[in-house]
């Protein structure tokens, strides 16, 4: 998926009240959900062949039965009161009867609730959910399923034209110098691999990034002061020889080994709670540098302090947002995720953030978590790891965002060890647990 359609991802929600929907994809779920679908129980086959031909929208319309349901959306992480109504049934069978089936209801309320006109509370706002009707009059039956979708809130805009492809294996070329144009490259998991200075001076001298930011994972457990002194000697010195500012984020671990590193030559917004949490702007563009305690986690003052920062931050053409943990895991073996992480979803979302970054994997992916635009950041070791239910192990990787004009024009993985080729996204999969390419 390209990234400008990751980003654009405000969509147009049509006449869903009158069952003419594309379909959904869900928003956190997971899964795929067909907008309509079509069960014909003991049909003629003149019957089915009517329903058949129906090109468009819901086969059912071709046989007369019309049902709608207000409002036309689920609101994201509220309950939504959803009324659902037969406005028109097949020749004939106006007195069918009527049985509706919701794809949340579980445990108490699960069992079909009959009537022509019903309401129903779905919960959660997660996900599109599914909505079976079945009509029977006498030997008579017709089932149709249909889905209610989930608001989807926008996110920014991108650049005309969206991204620019770039063949794998390739290195595209760094945007022209400009005021709102740059090249970040994003690196993590630097700790303990042998050699990661020498890969730090490779990335910068190749792809001549204009800011450099290191995601987290910088000293192992138990490190300390040496495994800090190694970090800055090899990933701080190439950065400054190059005149390229470094903004750090930490991980767990590094927020536990005393998160020492030296503050970045960068404009600093909010600097007090360097290197936890504290945002940056560079060349227009908004960052937000958040970490957790490994202990706690973010807290009600994490959460507000970024609620103020981002409101604060509307003025930016992009918003990202830097954390090392994600919210939600991207393969079996990692250092988990960010606590309450449906409410830090909302405020992103609610912000407009342009993407999440996040790194705690080795895998590089880049795609969605429902509307919100994701990157993961793989490791610069020569191998990295695997995503959920892929037997592939990935090549070690940096990720490159372009941005042009003030929001991303492309993102793109480079590999290691040598940092010259182009990582091919075709090997990616198009879902990893609720992530969506």
């Amino acid at each position: 998926m390209r990234w400008s359609a990751i980003t654009a991802v405000a969509l147009a929600l049509t006449c869903a009240a009158c069952g003419r929907d594309p379909a959904y994809v869900d928003g956190l779920g997971g899964a795929a959900l067909s907008a309509w679908a079509i069960e014909g129980l003991a049909q003629p086959p003149e019957v089915r062949a009517a329903g058949a031909a129906a090109e468009g929208g819901d086969p059912t319309e071709a046989l007369g039965l019309y049902w709608s349901w207000d409002p036309p959306v689920l609101q994201v992480y509220r309950p939504t009161a959803v009324h659902l109504k037969v406005e028109a049934f097949p020749s004939g069978h106006d007195g069918a009867r009527c049985t509706w089936s919701f794809g949340d209801a579980v445990g108490e309320g699960a069992e079909p609730v009959e009537g022509c006109a019903v309401s129903h509370t779905f919960g959660g706002g997660l996900a599109d959910q599914p909505v079976k009707l079945r009509l029977a009059d006498g030997e008579w039956e017709l089932e149709s399923t249909r889905v209610i979708p989930l608001e989807r809130l926008s996110v920014t805009s991108v650049a005309d034209g969206g991204e620019a492809a770039t063949a794998p294996g390739t290195l595209p070329e760094a945007p022209k110098p400009a005021p709102t144009s740059f090249r970040v490259v994003f690196l993590a998991d630097t700790a303990g691999v042998e050699g990661a200075g020498a890969a730090a001076t490779t990335v910068i001298d190749g792809l001549r990034p204009n800011l450099v930011v290191h995601v987290g994972g910088v000293v192992p457990p138990g490190g300390g002061d040496a495994a800090w002194d190694v970090a800055r000697e090899g990933i701080e010195r190439p950065a400054v020889g190059a005149n390229v500012p470094l903004a750090w984020a930490m991980s767990p671990t590094d927020v536990g080994e005393g998160a020492r590193v030296k503050r970045p030559t960068l404009t600093l917004l909010d600097g007090e709670g360097f290197p936890e949490r504290y945002t940056f702007t560079f060349k227009g563009a908004f960052f937000m540098v958040i970490s957790s305690d490994p202990r706690a986690g973010l807290d009600d003052d994490d959460v507000a302090w970024m609620r103020r920062a981002l409101d604060g931050a509307q003025i930016y053409e992009s918003r990202f947002v830097v954390s090392y943990l994600p919210l939600h895991k991207f393969g079996d073996d990692g250092a988990g995720v960010l606590n309450d992480k449906f409410r830090v979803y909302e405020l992103l979302l609610r912000a407009r953030v342009t993407a999440l970054v996040s790194a705690g994997y080795h895998t590089f992916f880049k795609g969605r978590y429902g509307a919100l635009a994701v990157l993961n950041v793989g490791t610069p070791a020569a191998r990295g790891g695997r995503l959920s239910g892929s037997d592939v192990t990935q090549a070690g990787t940096v990720a490159v965002m372009d941005v042009v004009g003030g929001v991303p024009e492309r993102v793109f993985a480079v590999e290691a060890p040598r940092f010259d080729r182009g990582f091919d996204e075709a090997y990616l999969p198009e879902t990893v647990e609720v992530y969506t390419r």
